[in-house]
């Protein structure tokens, strides 16, 4: 029985550990992704040009946020987790163009 204890101990232990870490890596993101935004609020055409009429794309690693400048806005069509098929991509953004 103290068995059975110790090892449903150590399982709970090791499930509040990994969600302590996605916690974690989820503020990290969004932190990223927020200072990004506000890098955009300044300097809007620091993006790159993309095959899409109009878009323009920032970096972010692993991710990265498609946009638009208009007269009074950026519009942010989409966060993209750049390891994702880029076909995904390609039929998300021909909705939106």
């Amino acid at each position: 029985m103290a068995e059975n204890r110790r090892n449903s101990t150590a399982k709970h232990t090791h499930v509040l550990a990994q969600k302590k870490w996605v916690t974690f890596l989820t503020q990290k993101l969004y932190d990223t992704i927020s200072e990004r935004i506000e890098l955009l609020s300044y300097y809007p055409e620091i993006g790159k040009t993309t095959n899409f009429r109009n878009i323009l794309q920032i970096s972010l690693g692993h991710y990265s946020i498609l946009y638009r400048i208009t007269d009074e806005s950026i519009l942010i069509y989409a966060i993209w987790d750049n390891r994702d098929d880029p076909k995904k991509l390609y039929e998300l953004m021909s909705k939106r163009s």
